[in-house]
């Protein structure tokens, strides 16, 4: 058991400094999901097949406007705080896309509901990413 943590601890490390950015990417993604969904909780109670879609289509788009505008690379401090206009952007891009999908959906999330939706994950997920950025 000790020896498969070592390999994994080794494959998440490149050059024993530095994490990975596919490994920060997973991170940014499944931390924005989490965002997404507290302030889901916070906006309305819907069914658990709409928490599914929010999880498939919001992992989908995170990911992908993630990966597109490249926020996992300068993990470093300094150069992370940096593009802090950029990451907001993929956040902001995100949560629109997600909203779109919110809005062309089944489930009655207009108006003011998808709006506070869309601001409230916007600013839980940027404090939260902001955090673990800093954290590195």
């Amino acid at each position: 058991m000790e020896n498969l943590i070592n390999e994994v601890s080794k494959y998440l490390v490149e050059r024993k400094r530095y994490v990975s950015y596919k490994v920060i990417l997973l991170a940014d993604v499944y931390l924005s999901l989490a965002g997404s969904l507290v302030s889901l909780f916070f906006i309305a109670a819907l069914s658990w097949s709409a928490y599914a879609t929010v999880l498939f289509a919001g992992g989908v788009t995170t990911f992908l406007v993630f990966w597109l505008s490249g926020t996992s690379k300068n993990i470093i401090r300094h150069a992370s705080m940096k593009s802090m206009g950029r990451l907001c952007f993929a956040i902001l891009l995100s949560d629109i896309l997600l909203g779109g999908v919110l809005f062309w959906s089944d489930w009655c999330l207009f108006g003011h509901h998808l709006f506070a939706f869309c601001l409230l994950d916007f600013l839980v997920t940027t404090v939260v990413l902001s955090g673990f950025r800093v954290t590195l």
